[in-house]
């Protein structure tokens, strides 16, 4: 230690004169490094010179951290600090696989079995059947019930009761309810008088109950039509009458002491139906004489004096009527709405089937 010293601070020492006689033949020059004491004095004279400050560069001037929001206000987030060090990563199954591995010290493999063994030992759960969608069907079924038992219920009692009557020649329409249907057999000779016999034959049914009567040719065959049974009983229809008409009709008689015979028809021209009656009224009280007969069997075919048809009103309903001599009607007539004419010998019978097809009606 005290030897390298002495090297490194003490005097330079010579080279040996081979050194220097070698590095001679070389061309290299030897410089004596000796320090006399003029050098020694020539340094302490030399004075000493402070190199010139260089500007150094100014520091930069700190910068106010970013500020967090939070829910309890703002927080500070210094440089060692992100944005991202506030958020939680997302878990997903790859990490918690590589955090199951490292914390238990299982493999990837062993995992993925037990995953596999946990789906096959875990029962399949099937949605059940909401209660409410059980009650829905069960719901439907009862409307449909319902349904089913007011279509039976409207055939039988509002459709049955007009169904068509068969006969051996067709089908007659009742155009009102009835509570018994009988077959009339028009003889050519004498109609209005098989009519009268035919009516006054069903006096042992209860009184108030409606007939429905199909009148029927010599062969059989029900007369269907309107215009064909106003020439079977011998009754003339006007031409504009009969261009009224919808092809239904009904004749029937309501019993009583003496039996009420009347006429329903079916209309499908209101309005020409409604001139044709006041036309056809100047005519009438000798078109259905015998008609009348039926149920006033003492009046006379043709009146002792002149007989014309005035207003009246029965249960609401405007009606004209022919009287006698004494008052008594003898024909009446009323439209009931706009698709029904009713033609009856009697008040009381009239007003049965006013009541009936308003009823009727109302229940369609």
């Amino acid at each position: 230690m005290d030897e390298n010293e002495n090297n490194e601070t003490g005097p330079a020492q010579e080279l040996p004169a081979a050194d220097q006689d070698v590095m001679k033949s070389e061309g290299v020059e030897i410089v004596d490094l000796k320090e006399t004491p003029a050098d020694k004095d020539a340094a302490l004279d030399t004075p000493i010179v402070t190199p010139p400050p260089v500007d150094a560069p100014a520091a930069p001037i700190p910068q106010s951290a970013p500020l967090e929001k939070t829910s309890g206000g703002f927080t500070l987030i210094t440089k060692s600090q992100s944005r991202t060090d506030f958020i939680k990563p997302i878990r997903t199954y790859r990490s918690d696989a590589e955090e199951a591995v490292k914390r238990s010290h299982t493999s990837v493999i062993d995992i993925a079995v037990a995953e596999s063994k946990k789906k096959q030992e875990t029962p399949i759960e099937y949605a059940k059947e909401p209660k409410s969608r059980g009650l829905l069907w069960l719901s439907l079924v009862l409307v449909f019930i319902a349904l089913a038992v007011g279509a039976a219920t409207y055939y039988f009692w509002i459709v049955g009761s007009s169904a068509p009557a068969t006969t051996s020649g067709g089908n007659y329409y009742s155009l009102i309810s009835s509570q018994k249907i009988e077959t009339l057999p028009i003889e050519s000779k004498y109609p209005l008088q098989s009519v009268r016999a035919a009516i006054e034959g069903l006096n042992s049914l209860t009184v108030g109950s409606i007939v429905d009567l199909v009148p029927t040719n010599a062969s059989g065959t029900a007369i269907t039509l309107p215009t064909d049974f106003f020439s079977a009983i011998g009754i003339p229809l006007p031409a504009q009458m009969a261009l009224s008409l919808d092809g239904t009709y009904m004749l029937g008689t309501i019993i009583s002491d003496t039996n009420h015979p009347f006429i329903v028809l079916g209309l499908s021209s209101f309005e020409n139906a409604f001139a044709g009656m006041l036309s056809w009224e100047k005519t009438m009280r000798q078109d259905f004489a015998g008609f009348i007969a039926i149920d006033h069997p003492n009046e006379p075919a043709v009146p002792l004096s002149p007989e014309t048809f005035t207003d009246t009103t029965i249960d609401n309903q405007d009606v004209r009527e022919i009287l006698d001599a004494s008052s008594t009607p003898l024909l009446l007539y009323a439209f009931v709405g706009t698709s029904k004419l009713v033609i009856a010998t009697d008040p009381s019978a009239l007003s049965a089937i006013i009541t009936d097809i308003n009823t009727t009606n109302t229940t369609r």
